[in-house]
């Protein structure tokens, strides 16, 4: 589900996992040129606290500096950090917001042929 509205409390969507919604995975979305620092965690892990969530997923465009990456280690939540190159392979392994331009044919010599001739 999509929230990403002002006074969303910086939550972009929610994945339920379960119909009764007893289990809720919040994600937040950050495009941005330079890195996501221990602030923005922060600021997520005090975002989930407020839901009462336990697990979360903090995505961005760029990446994450080493001191957000210890604050993620440390904190007492399931937090998946995701940067732009893992986002990207993402998007190529499932086939999200992406289009195939070319396709290649790969053959080799199939020597079994020869032994019939």
């Amino acid at each position: 589900m999509a929230v990403g509205k002002s006074r969303d409390g910086g939550i972009d969507g929610v994945i339920k996992e379960d119909e009764l919604g007893l289990g809720n995975i919040y994600i937040q979305a950050k495009r941005r040129d330079g890195d996501v620092g221990d602030p923005e965690i922060r600021e997520f892990v005090s975002t989930l606290d407020s839901k009462r969530a336990s697990k979360g997923v903090l995505i961005t465009t760029s990446n994450f500096t080493a001191q957000a990456k210890k604050t993620e280690e440390m904190t007492t939540k399931s937090l998946v950090l995701i940067n732009g190159e893992d986002l990207a392979d993402y998007m190529i392994r499932y086939n999200l917001g992406v289009s195939i331009t070319d396709t290649y044919e790969i053959k080799r010599v199939d020597a079994r042929f020869f032994d019939t001739v």
